[in-house]
Formats: structure tokens, sequence, C-alpha cells
């Protein structure tokens, strides 16, 4: 399990109010999940399916916090005005 789908897995437990067994639940079988965090099973790529052990889910995301989600979005949104405006600039100067 990465830093990515942790963070993934935080956000859908602490939006949807979800519990353990749920989050790992949709974890392993709802596609669009899957999507996000770059591990749902194609046609052809069944074999190499990632699966999230219940206690694996439990130990990683139980240290991310609905405080630390909302310092890590600051820090995306203000990362991306930052890019906005350098982009703007740019292009209009």
């Amino acid at each position: 399990m990465n830093l990515w789908h942790i963070l993934v897995l935080a956000v859908v437990r602490h939006a949807c109010n979800i519990n353990w067994d749920t989050l790992q639940c949709w974890s392993n079988y709802h596609e669009l999940i899957g999507r996000v965090m770059g591990v749902h099973a194609t046609a052809f790529m069944e074999e190499d399916k990632v699966e999230f052990s219940y206690q694996s889910i439990l130990d990683n995301v139980s240290l991310v916090d609905e405080a630390l989600l909302e310092e890590i979005n600051l820090l995306v949104v203000d990362g991306g005005h930052k890019l906005v405006k350098k982009k703007k600039m740019k292009y209009w100067h």
C-alpha cells in the first residue's frame, strides 16, 4: 500500500463516513475507487489485481485524520493557485 492508496482511502472513509469493513470491501471491489488508486483490474489483467487486507487498511488509513486531510487540501490548493498564477502571468504578459 503506497501513500496515494492511503490518501484516497482516507478521503473516501471520511467523506462517506464508512466503517473499516466497508472501506476494505470498496477498496477491493469498487471499480471507480480502484481506478482512482490505479489498481483496477481489467478483463486483460485480472491476475495483476491488487487487494488490500483489512489490517493493512486499518494500520495505514487510521493514521490519517480529518485535520491532516485539511492540511493536505490547503497545500494542494495553494500549489494549484501558484501554478495557475504563473501560467496566467506567462500568457498574459
